[in-house]
């Protein structure tokens, strides 16, 4: 792998759920003042209740400003505008985060589910970004290039690639295979291999049938796969997500 990939896991269920946790409140005792007492003095509501939530939510999403103001930090410095990687980021992080809240306070009959989903749409994001599936075979061969100049001996159209060439000296680069073993990554896709054959066949004329014998019908086959299944895998994101984003609520 040309890039080590992260493997996210499902973050761990909690024991107990948001409604069995105990929260301290100093005026908890109020609460139930409040709830019993169908008729309480507007003042206390006007002048104690309503004053004493505002300031609490006010509080909380203060400081909750400020932790996420640490998580983001890091992220915003490394965004960039010129590349699709960093709009996988942003989304990566924020689908990360919420995945953690969601479980953490376990609200829910749904959040295992939530969990698994969620943890699936990180780890493709994590593989999208990485270029995973369009350079997963190359983990199946070993080889070494080389660049050899072009000349009248080892190339027989010498002279009318140099009469289309502004430069008088030409190179072409040649790939020799220490080991091969494309076939195994060919064949352990059957699916995908069979839309990549069908694909060449029908677009580019090619038959590649032979790839078993053939070292270009084999490269030919790796590179249709590999995008073939970069951008299934794009899809797949995207179809959990229309399907399943709207449930992943507190």
């Amino acid at each position: 792998m040309w890039s080590e990939i992260k493997e996210f896991k499902k973050y761990p269920m909690p024991e107990k759920n948001a409604w069995d946790k105990k929260h301290y409140d100093p005026i908890r005792w109020l609460y139930h003042l409040k709830d019993k007492e169908k008729e309480y003095p507007q003042w206390l509501e006007k002048y104690f209740f309503d004053p004493y939530f505002n300031l609490k939510n006010w509080l909380i999403n203060f400081f909750s400003f400020f932790k996420k103001l640490y998580v983001w930090i890091p992220i915003i410095w490394k965004d960039r505008d010129y590349d699709d990687y960093f709009i996988f980021e942003i989304l990566k992080q924020k689908i990360l985060q919420q995945r953690n809240y969601l479980v953490r306070n376990n609200r829910h009959t749904n959040i295992p589910q939530d969990n698994h989903w969620m943890t699936v749409c990180l780890n493709l994001i994590e593989r999208i970004q990485k270029s995973h599936y369009e350079v997963e075979y190359f983990e199946y061969q070993d080889s070494k290039h080389d660049f050899v100049e072009i000349t009248e001996e080892n190339e027989s159209d010498y002279h009318e690639i140099i009469s289309n060439s502004e430069s008088k000296k030409l190179y072409r680069m040649e790939t020799e295979y220490i080991t091969d073993n494309r076939v195994d990554f060919i064949n352990k896709y059957p699916l995908d291999r069979d839309k990549a054959i069908n694909y060449l066949k029908k677009y580019r004329n090619c038959d590649v049938s032979d790839y078993a014998e053939n070292e270009e019908s084999r490269s030919s086959i790796c590179v249709v796969m590999s995008t073939m299944r970069h951008q299934k895998a794009i899809k797949i994101l995207f179809l959990i997500l229309t399907q399943k984003i709207e449930a992943w609520w507190d």
